[in-house]
C-alpha cells in the first residue's frame, strides 16, 4: 500500500510539472508582448522622421567634444573645475532644431553676463563696508535680484526669456555666495563665462554641421500635414455619414474598453443618436449634392497643401468655381426640400381635419367606444416629430457642410497672402508639344 501511495505520490508530481510551465511560458508571453508593442511603437516613431535618429548621436558628440577640456591636462590647468560648465551648458541648451539651441544659448550667455556683472559690483561694495555689513548686504542683494527676476519672467512679454531669468538668478547667487568664501569672485566669474561660451559655440556648431534641423522646415512640414489631415477628416466625416449601417452606435462595438470609457463615447456620440433618427433612405436625400460639393471642397484643401509643399502658387479659381456651384446645388436642394416637406405638411393637415370633421359626425351615432386608444390628436403630434427630426438631422449636416465650404474662401487669402510674403514661384504652364 505503501509503494502504491507513492507511485501516486510522483504521478502527481510529474503531471503538475507541465502545468507549471505551462503558466510561467504565458506569463513570458505576456511579458515579452508589451516589449515587442513598446519596441515597434518607437520604431516608428523614429521612421516618421530619419533626423530624430541622429539627434541622440548629435548630443553625444557634443558632450563628447567639451568634456576633452577636462580629460586632456592643458585645457584642464587654464580653466580649472570651471570647465565642469562647458558640459552643464552643452546639456543644457542642446535642441532638436538650431533656432531653439541658438536661443537657449543666448539666453545662457546673457544671463550668466548679467549675473557677473551684477556679482562683481555688489561684491566690491559688501568688501568695502566692513565685515558687519557685507553679509547683511549679500543677503538683501540675493532677496532683491530673486525677486525681481521671478517678477520679470512672468511678466507675459518676457515668457520666451525665462529660461536667461533662472539662469542669471542661479549664477549670480553661485558667484556671490562663493565669492564671499573663498574671495576669489572675479577670478571665479571670469572663468565661468569661458566656459558657458565654449559650451555654446560646441553646442551650435555640432548642431549646425551635423544633420541640421531647422525650426522653418519643421514648421512647413507641419503645416503641410495639416491641410492634409483637414482633407481626410472631411473625406471620412462625409463618407461615414452617406454609408449605410446596422444601426448601432460606434461606440457599442468597442467592447474592451473599461465603462468609463464608454460613457464617455456615450456622452460624446450624442450626434450618433440623433443620426439615428434619420433612417438610411432620408440620409441619401441629398447624397449626390453632398459628394459633390465635398469633393470638390477636399480637392481645394488639397490643392492647398500641394502649393505649401511646393512652394509654389498655382492658379485656384477654378477649383473654387467649382465649389461655388456645387454649393449652391446643394443649398437649391436643401431649400426645395424643406418646400416640399411644408406642402405635404399642410395637405397632410387638411386631410386630417376632413377625416376628423367625419369622425365628429360617426361619434354622433350610439357606437362602443375603446376609451384605451390612443386618439389622433395625440399620434399626429408624435408622428410630425419624428419625421421633422429625420430631416432635421440630414438639413443640419449639409448646413454644415456649407458653412465649412463657405470658410474656404479665407483659407485660400490666407495660403496667397503667405505665398506673397515667402515668394512663392508662379506654378509652371505646361508647353503642349507641337508635332
Amino acid at each position: 500500500m505503501s509503494g502504491e501511495k507513492g507511485s501516486s505520490v510522483e504521478i502527481n508530481i510529474q503531471g503538475s510539472a507541465p502545468s507549471i510551465a505551462e503558466d510561467d511560458k504565458k506569463k513570458s508571453a505576456e511579458i515579452s508582448l508589451p516589449c515587442k508593442g513598446w519596441i515597434f511603437r518607437v520604431a516608428d516613431f523614429y521612421k516618421e522622421d530619419t533626423k530624430r535618429v541622429f539627434f541622440p548621436l548629435k548630443v553625444g558628440l557634443a558632450v563628447l567634444l567639451v568634456s576633452l577640456i577636462t580629460l586632456f591636462q592643458a585645457p584642464y590647468q587654464l580653466f580649472g573645475d570651471s570647465s565642469i560648465w562647458s558640459i552643464v551648458t552643452v546639456v543644457m541648451i542642446f535642441e532638436y532644431n538650431v533656432g531653439a539651441t541658438l536661443n537657449r544659448g543666448l539666453n545662457r550667455a546673457l544671463g550668466s553676463m548679467i549675473a557677473v556683472g551684477l556679482a562683481i559690483a555688489i561684491s566690491e561694495i559688501a568688501v568695502r563696508s566692513g565685515h558687519i555689513a557685507e553679509p547683511m548686504l549679500i543677503g538683501t542683494a540675493i532677496f532683491l535680484v530673486a525677486m525681481i527676476t521671478s517678477l520679470m519672467k512672468l511678466w507675459p512679454p518676457l515668457v520666451p526669456y525665462e529660461y536667461g531669468f533662472r539662469v542669471t538668478l542661479f549664477t549670480f547667487c553661485l558667484i556671490i555666495v562663493s565669492g564671499y568664501r573663498t574671495e576669489s569672485a572675479i577670478k571665479f566669474s571670469v572663468d565661468r563665462i569661458y566656459s558657458i561660451v565654449i559650451g555654446t559655440i560646441i553646442a551650435v556648431l555640432v548642431n549646425v554641421l551635423v544633420c541640421p534641423v531647422w525650426a522653418g522646415e519643421l514648421l512647413h512640414k507641419e503645416l503641410v500635414s495639416s491641410f492634409n489631415i483637414v482633407a481626410d477628416s472631411l473625406e471620412e466625416c462625409v463618407r461615414k455619414y452617406l454609408e449605410e449601417d446596422d444601426g448601432r452606435p460606434s461606440y457599442l462595438k468597442f467592447r474592451d474598453e473599461p465603462a468609463a470609457y464608454l460613457k464617455t463615447r456615450v456622452a460624446l456620440s450624442s450626434p450618433e443618436k440623433i443620426e439615428s433618427l434619420a433612417p438610411y433612405s432620408v440620409r441619401t436625400t441629398f447624397r449626390k449634392e453632398i459628394l459633390e460639393a465635398a469633393t470638390y471642397a477636399i480637392e481645394v484643401v488639397r490643392v492647398l497643401g500641394k502649393d505649401i509643399s511646393d512652394m509654389q502658387q498655382s492658379f485656384k479659381g477654378c477649383h473654387l468655381a467649382m465649389v461655388h456651384t456645387s454649393t449652391k446645388r446643394l443649398q437649391k436642394a436643401i431649400e426645395n426640400h424643406i418646400y416640399l416637406l411644408i406642402i405635404s405638411s399642410k395637405q397632410d393637415q387638411q386631410i386630417s381635419q376632413t377625416s376628423l370633421s367625419d369622425l365628429d359626425e360617426l361619434s354622433e351615432q350610439p357606437c362602443h367606444r375603446i376609451y384605451s386608444w390612443l386618439s389622433r390628436d395625440n399620434l399626429d403630434p408624435q408622428m410630425e416629430t419624428l419625421e421633422s427630426n429625420a430631416t432635421m438631422s440630414v438639413t443640419t449636416f449639409a448646413s454644415l457642410l456649407i458653412q465649412l465650404i463657405a470658410r474656404l474662401d479665407h483659407l485660400v487669402d490666407a495660403v496667397d497672402k503667405l505665398s506673397e510674403m515667402a515668394k512663392f514661384k508662379p506654378e509652371a504652364l505646361k508647353e503642349e508639344k507641337i508635332p
